[in-house]
């Protein structure tokens, strides 16, 4: 028997992927790239996975042959557990037809056979290697993994429709190892993950086939799933039992996720306190009383039959305290699915709340939601208000998810929310700073730093300044004070730094930190 896993070996300025195989002491390693033995860097100095690099003095330097190693240290620079990496025996490994194998599993010609196929986003990867690792857990199933490789120009993602004989081109399918990916399944986790491969497992309906592959180009965001049964009701079960075990065993319930470029990651952005949000009076009371009942209270609405389904629209001039607002309220919704939407990726918003759906209690911040469909000039799908409105309409009223909208244009949104009333349940301008916030706001800001001049002489002079505006005035004003060797932020400092934001011949500089006053 052997295991393997996929790593990234840096050699130079280029990135290489390499397939570490444990022989079958289980013991010894090799690298293998294409089935070619390479000589590699030393692993203790360049091993990166997942985009950390496990950096340790190598008196070696560049080895001049395969590098062997042994299992624990994959296990520790890969970060994956030694249940994840994928069992294969080596006479599945022979040049032998899938067909063939499969035929002999079914007990008969697989054109009779029912074929059904899904699409399932690239993130819910790990979640259904999860799945099929339960089901071989149970013990009954007797399923087992296998890899494929098509010869010529054949399609992975139609593995089985090939198989199977319904397609014009039936390229030769043979048995292979199955692929391994790593996969984040946490903040600081990764899994080993079948990135190509078919399942094969008995079933209280019969027999079942899935396979799985990745997509061929990089802009695609479906995994394809295929399942090959005796009948449409084996298959259809199969897809049904596999869809709730991907919503139970998800490695996303509960966590701060942010969607980008079309995948799903996990982070962990520092927190703000409470006392870091400088609002009006009153706004940061009402912010919570909207979106933060505690459990005692949700019982009680849940008993009286009001929507636990919640809106927030957060609006006002940039720069004063939507986006951190929003990070506040997730840090205090932790236990709840937190998933961040902005600019290019407003486009999965449908997928967003259908996530949100299933993952609940969950709560999805839609930051700059005014920016929906803004891009279709210039060829930038960034979803349609359309989309948004259905995507609200989907959520029923018993669903525990809450919405942040936070948006610069109000106007975008108020036609279109007013035509379906229940969906933002307030409405909260975030304004610019007033005079007593805009000293409580410097005092919070300077904490940290020695201050020997007075702040309150500028408080009327930073009028309509906003709060990145004032950050970046005492952040400036801080730099001034080192450069001149001082210890302390004198007045000085601050009137070059008050002079070189607001004084300054650059309108561009007042009007991208959000400055709306006079000179």
């Amino acid at each position: 028997m052997s295991y393997t896993v996929e790593i990234q070996i840096q050699q130079g300025a280029e990135s290489v992927r390499y397939l570490a195989t444990i022989d079958e002491s289980g013991e010894q390693a090799l690298l293998d790239r294409e089935a070619t033995w390479v000589p590699v860097l030393d692993l203790s100095r360049w091993c990166e996975v997942g985009g950390e690099c496990v950096a340790q003095d190598s008196p070696t330097g560049k080895r001049e042959g395969p590098l062997r190693l042994n299992r624990a240290q994959i296990r520790t620079w890969c970060e994956v557990d030694a249940s994840s990496m994928v069992h294969v025996e080596e006479e599945e490994w022979a040049k032998e037809s899938l067909r063939r194998v499969l035929v002999d599993f079914f007990g008969g010609r697989l054109g009779d056979l029912t074929l059904l196929e899904w699409s399932l986003a690239t993130w819910e990867h790990v979640n259904f290697d999860l799945a099929m690792e339960e089901i071989k857990g149970t013990g009954d199933s007797g399923l087992s993994v296998l890899g494929f490789s098509i010869e010529g120009l054949g399609n992975d993602e139609d593995v089985l429709g090939v198989v199977r004989g319904e397609r014009v081109s039936s390229p030769n399918v043979q048995v292979a190892p199955p692929d391994l990916l790593l996969r984040k399944c946490g903040l600081h986790r990764q899994r080993a993950c079948v990135g190509r491969g078919i399942w094969r497992m008995q079933t209280d309906l019969g027999p079942v086939a899935v396979s799985l592959a990745e997509p061929k180009y990089s802009f695609e965001n479906d995994l394809k799933i295929q399942v090959l049964a005796r009948d449409s009701v084996a298959a259809e079960t199969f897809l049904e039992t596999t869809k709730r075990s991907l919503e139970r065993l998800s490695v996303f319930r509960g966590q701060q996720l942010v969607m980008r470029g079309g995948q799903v990651e996990f982070v962990d952005p520092p927190a703000p306190a409470r006392e870091d949000l400088i609002l009006g009076d009153g706004l940061l009371d009402l912010i919570e009383r909207t979106v933060l009942p505690d459990s005692g209270l949700r019982s009680k609405i849940l008993e009286a039959g009001f929507s636990t389904r919640r809106g927030l629209l957060l609006h006002g001039p940039p720069g004063n305290g939507k986006t951190l607002t929003c990070k506040y309220l997730m840090h205090r919704m932790e236990g709840h699915t937190r998933i961040i939407l902005s600019g290019g990726d407003l486009k999965h918003i449908v997928r967003a709340y259908d996530m949100a759906r299933k993952l609940r209690p969950s709560v999805l911040v839609l930051e700059d939601v005014d920016l929906i469909g803004s891009d279709r000039e210039q060829g930038q799908d960034t979803g349609s208000l359309h989309d948004l409105l259905q995507a609200l309409d989907g959520v029923e009223s018993n669903e525990e998810v809450t919405t942040l909208f936070t948006t610069n244009r109000p106007d975008f949104l108020e036609k279109a929310l007013a035509q379906r009333p229940g969906r933002v349940d307030q409405a909260i301008e975030i304004t610019r700073p007033r005079p007593e916030q805009r000293l409580q706001l410097m005092h919070r800001l300077s904490r940290n730093m020695q201050i020997g001049g007075n702040l309150e002489s500028f408080v009327d002079r930073l009028d309509g300044a906003s709060g990145a505006l004032i950050e970046e005035f005492l952040r400036r004003a801080l730099l001034i004070a080192e450069s001149s060797g001082s210890s302390a932020v004198e007045q000085e400092h601050l009137q070059s730094s008050y002079e070189e934001l607001v004084l300054s011949q650059d309108g561009l500089t007042r009007r991208v930190l959000g400055y709306s006053g006079g000179q």
